[in-house]
């Protein structure tokens, strides 16, 4: 079983991502701060599991809005 190089994978994944989300029917608008936060950590899949990139998702975006009030 060959393995596919971590770099490699996220690469795929981040493509296939980005093209989801540029389909997606609705955007409330688009929030260059918070999509970046989502593509740094989309990038950790593999080395994290998605709950692990979840929290650290919503611990960051959290910390984003509460600046923003």
């Amino acid at each position: 079983m060959s393995e596919i190089p971590n770099n490699m994978a996220n690469e795929k994944t981040e493509k296939q991502f980005l093209e989801a989300m540029s389909k997606a029917s609705t955007y409330y608008m688009e929030d260059a701060e918070i999509r970046n936060v989502l593509e740094e950590e989309f990038l950790t899949y593999g080395d994290k599991d998605i709950d692990e990139i979840i929290a650290v998702i919503n611990d960051r975006i959290s910390k984003i809005v509460s600046e923003r009030k």
